[in-house]
């Protein structure tokens, strides 16, 4: 018969505890030694933003990139998503420069306007692209000088993770 190395005797007996001995002497008799539990800590899962929340993201991030790029911010930014494709107005997103030159009829003017429009795609994707955590595959963007709109529309590589909206969670 083999000779047990780890022997609880609560009571005053000596025991050969073996390698252990300081460390299950140190936990003190059975009726002493409790096993404490602490819970975990909850991770919190943050929920999916909502359409609304992601449009109001993109619309913001790209005002702020024609306040930090050209300087004037513009009057308003809407975004529309549909499908895998992201739809853009912004209303009052010439800069004054580009509005003076209209004003005085320069033959320039659009071309400026066109080189603007070009410089602003690539950063206006990467914000789209940060917001929404998927790739734009292209951009096109056009300009009203007249009526001082730009329209843009950005084809997705995916659909953005987002919550059902209480609408779609009503009627399915």
């Amino acid at each position: 018969m083999t000779e047990s190395m780890y022997t609880d005797n609560t009571a005053d007996q000596t025991s050969d505890y073996g390698p252990l001995k300081d460390s299950y002497q140190a936990l003190g008799s059975s009726a002493d030694r409790t096993l404490s539990v602490q819970k975990a800590p909850e991770i919190e899962e943050t929920p999916l933003p909502t359409v609304g929340q992601l449009m109001r993201a993109v619309s913001q991030g790209i005002e702020n990139l024609y306040k930090e790029r050209l300087g004037s911010r513009p009057e308003r930014v809407t975004c529309d998503l549909l499908s895998k494709r992201l739809v853009v107005w912004v209303e009052g997103g010439l800069t004054p420069v580009e509005k003076l030159l209209f004003e005085k009829g320069d033959s320039k003017a659009q071309a400026l306007c066109l080189t603007i429009d070009k410089l602003m795609q690539e950063p206006i994707a990467s914000a789209i692209e940060q917001q929404l955590s998927v790739k734009v595959i292209a951009i096109i963007s056009d300009t009203c000088y007249k009526h001082d709109y730009t329209g843009m529309i950005a084809q997705l590589s995916d659909h953005p993770a987002v919550r059902p909206s209480r609408r779609m969670q009503l009627a399915g």
